[in-house]
């Protein structure tokens, strides 16, 4: 694999990577589609009350996932924009 020297550059300043639950995205780590059909699927034989239940854990889980990823996001571009790094 052949390193660009500015990529070099970049990387000698270190890596950050911001826990996943941090963003202002509150879409950030939902679920997609596919996910919602298997989660569907998967509990369609529970009563409403149980439903919620594991609709809940669902989230739950979620939310602690985020806490535990770290997020490293990559642009490359000859300018750095301002948008980009605020969502960052």
């Amino acid at each position: 694999m052949c390193i660009n020297p500015s990529d070099l550059q970049l990387l000698s300043r270190g890596l950050f990577f911001p826990r996943a639950d941090q963003f202002t995205d509150a879409w950030e780590g939902s679920q997609g589609g596919g996910d919602l059909r298997r989660f569907r699927s998967a509990n369609a034989h529970l009563e409403l009350n149980e439903l919620n239940e594991a609709l809940a854990r669902a989230e739950r889980t979620r939310n602690d996932t985020l806490k535990r990823v770290g997020v490293s996001c990559w642009h490359r571009s000859a300018n750095e924009s301002a948008a980009l790094w605020d969502l960052y």
